[in-house]
């Protein structure tokens, strides 16, 4: 709409600077005329103060419409300011918040220390090596026991683990059928085989606890636990055998 006003204004003018022209153009004719040149001057006159009142109320409209986008503008631009000040300081809230959340609702000095003591309970007196290590180098240091822990008892830990579990199974059940075939008459194998058979299952299996008790996290709870009695008395075998003198 702005824009469609200022051509109509600019076509007016136009028109009224082609009918000053054509006066002017005119005035060379009647310029040897003297009695006409009054007449002339009076309309030159007239043309030239509509001209100027013209301008005038262009100009006016002008500067309202300027002065009109110039508030828009000044109201868009405080808007945006507004709004974005506001985020600036929703933002700068949240920093803040987010800064001063952790401090308050948690203080990981202590909180290792607590863990370290509930561990401490736990596992009841600690070596030397073990009291001098900080807390939290103590949750994640392994040391050669827990490696032989780990692949004692967890099969699924390494390819290592899951063949000693396997050879062990396998150990066992042929113990128990060396065991049937020595107890069988007549006896299917010489007795002499089946005494270093045997001495050979028994010495694996002392090893396996002995490997079992020196690597376990807690030996009370190790040895608490019922499921461990059988490796207990496998490892008795050789002893007994020592006692009887084989």
């Amino acid at each position: 709409m702005g824009l469609q006003g200022v051509e109509a204004r600019l076509d007016r003018l136009s028109a009224q600077m082609d009918l000053c022209l054509a006066e002017v153009m005119s005035w060379r004719g009647l310029a040897a005329q003297p009695e006409t040149r009054t007449a002339v001057e009076a309309a030159a006159a007239e043309n030239a103060a509509s001209t100027v009142d013209t301008f005038k109320l262009l100009h006016a409209s002008d500067r309202r419409e300027s002065e009109t986008s110039g508030d828009k503008s000044l109201a868009a631009s405080s808007t945006t300011s507004d709004d974005r000040r506001g985020s600036n300081g929703d933002a700068v809230n949240k920093y803040q918040s987010r800064q001063m959340l952790p401090v308050r609702s948690m203080d990981l000095k202590v909180a290792w220390k607590l863990h370290a003591r509930e561990l401490t309970r736990e596992l009841g007196e600690l070596s030397e090596s073990d009291q001098q290590m900080q807390p939290l180098l103590r949750l994640v240091y392994r040391s050669r026991a827990d490696y032989v822990w780990e692949l004692l008892d967890d099969p699924n830990s390494s390819i290592w683990a899951w063949w000693i579990c396997l050879f062990l199974k396998l150990l066992v059940t042929v113990s128990v059928l060396i065991s049937n075939l020595e107890a069988v008459k007549p006896p299917l194998m010489e007795t002499t085989l089946v005494a270093i058979l045997q001495t050979s299952f028994d010495a694996v299996f002392l090893l396996e606890f002995l490997g079992r008790i020196s690597s376990a996290p807690s030996k009370k709870a190790y040895l608490m636990d019922s499921l461990n009695w059988a490796d207990l008395l496998s490892a008795l075998g050789l002893p007994l055998r020592a006692c009887l003198g084989f």
